[in-house]
């Protein structure tokens, strides 16, 4: 990775309080085609709900207490809990688990805090039993990506840590969608894989797009850091 960007530069060239600085917005950007058809807007796929979005709201202010963002994450019986799996799985190298949201807050900063409460709503929405998917394995998966993203970032200084755990749990949130709402078509991708068809040829032709070009586009709509979309987009992509 280090003799990469000594080759083509590094991603960005914000500066990291730059970045912090500016929070990411929602994409407005038309949907691919392939991805409209199967998933017209308006979908409850494509915005986050609306407590999760007051949550959001109050994140875009420093003067906001942290006793008041607390408490609206709270009031989700959902979203507290997993907002603090969600940061504690981040942040395990670092040796501390945190069981108040309060704390997490003060803690890691309302530009950390902001995608990590997006991340553990988005998996409320998709992460229930899902047909035909081993959600441990899905998440075992996703957290080792996760971790050996945030290592690399802190180890060689490209991109921000926080960005590319996030990065590596939300590179497969594709997969989730199609199973979330689509089990009977992913039966069909299922058996052409067992047919010997690649993932990505299976998915061509039941669906027409790929989960990778699916999870970006979720990615875009909920305003995550454009490392996270961008991750999502090309993990399947060749290296250049």
């Amino acid at each position: 990775l280090k003799e990469f960007v000594a080759a083509h530069g590094a991603a960005q060239d914000l500066s990291r309080e730059e970045a912090r600085a500016v929070p990411a917005a929602p994409s407005t950007a038309p949907l691919p085609p392939a991805v409209a058809r199967l998933l017209p807007e308006p979908h409850e796929l494509w915005s986050p709900p609306a407590a999760v979005r007051n949550v959001l709201k109050l994140l875009e202010s420093a003067g906001t207490p942290a006793d008041a963002v607390a408490r609206e994450i709270e009031k989700d019986a959902a979203l507290g809990p997993l907002f603090l799996k969600v940061v504690n799985a981040a942040y395990s190298w670092s040796g501390g688990r945190t069981g108040s949201v309060k704390l997490a807050v003060v803690k890691f900063g309302y530009p950390v805090v902001r995608p990590l409460v997006s991340t553990a709503a988005l998996v409320a929405r998709l992460a229930r039993r899902l047909e035909g998917l081993d959600l441990r394995d899905f998440w075992g998966h996703s957290l080792r990506t996760a971790h050996a993203a945030f290592l690399l970032a802190r180890t060689t200084r490209v991109g921000r840590p926080d960005e590319c755990f996030i990065a590596g749990l939300l590179h497969d949130v594709g997969r989730l969608v199609q199973h979330r709402l689509f089990p009977d078509p992913m039966k069909e991708v299922a058996g052409a894989m067992a047919g010997g068809a690649s993932r990505d040829d299976a998915e061509d032709a039941v669906f027409g797009v790929r989960h990778a070009e699916i999870g970006a586009c979720v990615c875009e709509r909920w305003a995550f850091p454009a490392p996270v979309s961008q991750a999502a987009r090309h993990h399947h992509a060749a290296l250049e």
